[in-house]
């Protein structure tokens, strides 16, 4: 199966990418990571990977792929592959997970609540 990498992009900034490992399998896993590619301590409904994805060749140019689609949106979730050295646009998300699956820790919640600036 191919990594998937979801960036979460809040006003046009990726913010954190979900990588997903052996994805809507049985044994599916999910990490995820800042731009720097540091690993969160976060989930989301599926366990962390036993030994998550190395750092991408093509990071750079996804977060700036991430943000040039994502300009406008208070937030946008930009899937992305790498397949065979090129990057390939999956699909744009607009409410992940319908807004439904819980973060843990719920701290997450907040900080996530905090990087969008919604009109009044």
């Amino acid at each position: 199966f191919l990594p998937v990498y979801k960036f979460m992009c809040f006003h046009g900034e990726p913010r954190i990418i979900q990588t997903i490992q052996n994805d809507k399998q049985p044994n599916e896993s999910i990490d995820y990571f800042d731009t720097e590619w540091n690993l969160l301590k976060l989930r989301q409904g599926f366990p962390n990977s036993v030994k998550p994805f190395e750092k991408p060749d093509k990071l750079k140019e996804m977060c700036e792929i991430a943000r040039k689609l994502s300009k406008g949106h208070a937030f946008l979730r930009v899937d992305l592959y790498v397949i065979n050295g090129e990057i390939k646009f999956s699909e744009f998300t607009f409410y992940s997970d319908a807004g439904l699956s819980k973060f843990e820790p719920e701290s997450w919640d907040d900080t996530l609540g905090e990087w969008i600036d919604l009109p009044v």
